[in-house]
């Protein structure tokens, strides 16, 4: 059932779409207890990082709080004079603002920033100029996402100076934990804030009227699906039905089928044979290993001469052999992982973890190569990054594009960068992850190839070619994702650009 509180929390989630990621929220508590609890809800101890501004006539603010309650808080204080002055605001508070933004850091992580005005009876000129000139800053600063809530004690604020406030912000919390919408923000010059629950909860009314419409588009939707349903269903027994009936004992149709019959028996006849050709190359990989593992294993014993004397003819031809039986073994287990990503399992197993992990262990795992062709690395990422994802798979991916990287990069010369930030593209949380190296690069044509399965564009390479192909499912088959690689030609260098979401 729609309640009006409901009702509050649906247009919360509506509003913050159309006001964007930044936000202003209007907080008042009644006592200093629940200002304190204030700090202790989820609202104020959300994923970001927080900073805590309290306003005081004195060095410390007149209540400390405890730490239990500030915990992940950057905590400073802002001497305010008893009275303020034009000299205070240009010089004293100007010094004090700079201090504190001197060194703030360059991430994409939201900031909110808690200004604690409990310790003051202000007046609406101070709060505008406090909250402007805080505003000012951040959009200096290129901080890109936060959220700025002002802190009020009813005590210590007339009533008329709350409802003169209360205008100027999107949200209200007039609660500790809830934010609620305000539908009289922006108002005309002289409106007037609701004195009764009757009137803020009017606009309320439309809410659940467009809600009801929904509700019921949703109905029809589903009735719409069942239906669809219960025709593929009549569907497929119908095809069961009519090739038993109409064909003769050997299991040959003697008449025609149905146009929307034959699709449905083309696609599961495509469907058979798919499955038979992966259980086939699933075989043929697995009983392959055992003889190539023999082979090599007997040559490496030869070349090696534990087994009499080789000549340095013998010796090159072996060494041959060996190189091209690890290299065989490499396509089987290629083709082998190539062929496992087809399966669904995958989808399921996602787990929440932190991408900055991950990218570091796949840089311990080609750490050996960089070290043996002296190559440096560069890594450009937040402190955290977390995502809901494959752990194992996407491990799999940038332990694959580094190598890449090493691999086809001029030794001593070659320089690798890794970039990863959270963006939000058409309203989506996501992760987008770019690697840049300077080696050898594609050419056009070669760049509308270089997803193919068994692709290979440099001469006398030992690559199996399905790398490529393994990451390319992995990120958009598995995860949803894309994956992007731009060259600007042979010998200057590839940018991979692999875009995940968050969820």
């Amino acid at each position: 059932m729609l309640t009006t509180e409901n009702c509050f929390v649906i247009y919360w989630g509506l509003s913050m779409k159309k006001i964007g990621k930044n936000f202003r929220v209007f907080c008042l508590c009644e006592k200093q207890h629940d200002f304190e609890s204030f700090l202790n809800t989820a609202l104020a101890q959300t994923e970001a990082q927080r900073h805590l501004i309290s306003f005081s006539t004195s060095k410390k603010p007149s209540t400390k709080l405890h730490s239990s309650l500030t915990n992940g808080f950057k905590i400073i204080t802002i001497k305010v004079p008893i009275k303020v002055t034009a000299k205070w605001k240009k010089n004293e508070f100007v010094t004090q603002l700079n201090n504190f933004f001197t060194e703030f850091p360059k991430t994409s992580i939201r900031q909110n920033f808690f200004l604690d005005f409990t310790n003051l009876n202000v007046t609406k000129s101070f709060v505008d100029f406090i909250e402007s000139s805080f505003e000012n800053k951040i959009i200096n600063y290129n901080i890109e996402k936060y959220s700025i809530f002002s802190l009020f004690l009813e005590k210590k604020i007339e009533k008329k100076l709350v409802n003169q406030l209360a205008l100027n912000y999107p949200f209200l919390c007039l609660t500790n934990s809830q934010i609620h919408p305000n539908f009289y923000y922006d108002s005309k010059v002289g409106g007037k804030f609701p004195t009764n629950l009757r009137d803020l909860y009017q606009p309320v009314q439309l809410l659940m009227e467009e809600l009801e419409k929904s509700s019921l588009e949703q109905d029809r939707l589903n009735k719409e699906l069942f239906i669809l349903t219960t025709h593929n269903n009549v569907l497929e027994s119908s095809l069961a039905t009519f090739l038993e009936m109409d064909s003769d004992l050997d299991g040959t149709p003697r008449g025609s089928v149905p146009a929307d019959l034959v699709s449905l028996s083309h696609y599961r006849d495509l469907k058979q044979r798919y499955d038979e050709k992966t259980q086939m190359l699933s075989t043929v990989s697995h009983d392959l290993k055992s003889p190539i593992a023999a082979i090599q294993g007997f040559a490496e014993i030869l070349r090696d001469g534990l087994a009499g004397e080789v000549t340095p003819e013998m010796k090159k031809h072996l060494e041959m052999i060996v190189s091209n039986s690890k290299r065989l073994s490499r396509m089987v287990e290629s083709i082998m992982e190539y062929e496992r990503y087809d399966q669904s399992d995958y989808v399921t197993q996602r787990e929440t973890f932190d991408l900055i992990e991950i990218i570091h262990d796949a840089k311990m795992l080609i750490l050996p190569q960089m070290i043996h062709k002296d190559q440096e690395m560069q890594i450009y990422t937040p402190d955290s990054l977390e995502m809901v994802g494959n752990r194992e798979l996407l491990l799999r991916v940038l332990q694959n594009v580094l190598d890449n990287a090493v691999k086809y990069s001029p030794q001593k010369k070659g320089k690798i960068e890794l970039f990863a930030e959270e963006q939000t593209i058409k309203g989506n949380k996501t992760i987008k992850i770019t690697i840049k190296d300077n080696g050898f690069g594609f050419n056009e044509k070669n760049l509308k190839r270089v997803f193919e399965p068994f692709a290979r564009f440099e001469p006398g390479s030992t690559s199996t070619g399905l790398g490529l192909s393994i990451v390319h499912k992995i990120v958009e088959s598995i995860h949803g994702g894309t994956i992007k690689i731009m060259s600007p030609g042979r010998k200057k260098g590839t940018i991979v650009t692999i875009l995940l979401p968050k969820t």
